[in-house]
């Protein structure tokens, strides 16, 4: 399943740069007509190292903390300024809105079944094992973020 899923994300960039390509071809015509794609006109403002600090200062002071601290170590970092590239900081502003809120029991319970799904239920049963406990619903709503980052991991 995650060959399959690799092909289609591969195939949707690609689609994406050939549309990106023949948008600049015809802006480039003189007296021709632009023609808008709908998404892929917008370019992406950057995100700075300000922005995802306050983001993360925001969610901490939420009582998030043990969230963000575990975010920064799954993208490798002990703290933001360890995070040089912009592409990095996107994705931990991206994680930061994501998990650091409030998850139901109904999302990781879901978590769980895709996890099942895609890879078996003796990796659920080692993830669980990781949070010291022995079904999704022993699991405490503080390790719920990262049970969720883990279950989305493996898709």
């Amino acid at each position: 399943m995650t060959d399959r899923n690799e092909l289609l994300t591969k195939a949707s960039k690609g689609l994406k740069a050939l549309a990106a390509f023949l948008e600049e071809m015809i802006s480039e015509e003189e007296g021709e007509v632009q023609m808008e794609l709908p998404g892929l006109s917008e370019k992406e403002e950057p995100v700075t190292f300000e922005q995802v600090l306050k983001a993360l200062i925001e969610k901490s002071r939420n009582g998030f903390r043990h969230e963000v601290h575990d975010m920064l170590s799954k993208h490798g970092a002990s703290k933001l300024s360890d995070i040089k590239d912009e592409k990095e900081l996107r994705l931990l502003l991206a994680d930061a809105e994501e998990f650091c809120r409030d998850i139901s029991k109904q999302e990781i319970a879901e978590a769980a079944e895709s996890i099942v799904a895609h890879k078996s239920k003796e990796y659920l049963s080692e993830l669980l094992d990781y949070f010291y406990v022995k079904t999704v619903d022993d699991l405490p709503k503080s390790s719920y973020a990262s049970f969720l980052w883990e279950a989305r991991r493996v898709r």
